[in-house]
């Protein structure tokens, strides 16, 4: 009985600093990141790493969908840039294939998520007005030493 070879599936969740969609040198991993992996007759639950590396073992050839969980406090950056796959955010959920060798590129790009801070425009305030009254406004002129306003 001939054994079918299987592969590994994986990559990176990282903190994409710059927004720029594409891991750079020196953006950090992000560590307890849940990714599951189905298809082919395959569901599998992981979590990163603590540089923010995770994979999947055991794979037959095919297609399978990876689907990332976005952590409180971040969003997903901009996805597909570039022409480098193993260097661009690919998105929350992937289509991955696998041929006869392992995908090590799918990955994903995160980036701190700006706080909103709620506000409540003011009303203008209006003046009182009572029948009959008079409302006095000054304004003031200021001249320099040379008599210039």
């Amino acid at each position: 009985v001939v054994e079918e070879k299987t592969y590994s599936l994986g990559d990176r969740v990282w903190i994409d600093d710059n927004k720029d969609g594409i891991q750079t040198e020196g953006e950090k991993g992000l560590a307890g990141v849940t990714v599951k992996l189905t298809g082919e007759g395959v569901e599998k639950t992981t979590t990163t790493d603590a540089d923010g590396n995770y994979k999947f073992e055991g794979l037959k050839n095919g297609d399978y969908k990876v689907t990332f969980e976005t952590p409180e406090g971040y969003k997903v950056t901009d996805t597909n840039i570039g022409d480098d796959d193993e260097k661009d955010s690919d998105g929350l959920e992937v289509t991955a294939t696998i041929k006869d060798k392992d995908n090590m590129s799918v990955d994903l790009g995160l980036v701190v998520k700006a706080t909103e801070t709620p506000w409540t425009p003011l009303e203008p305030s209006k003046p009182v007005e009572e029948k009959g009254s008079f409302q006095e406004h000054h304004i003031y002129i200021t001249k320099d030493e040379n008599g210039k306003v």
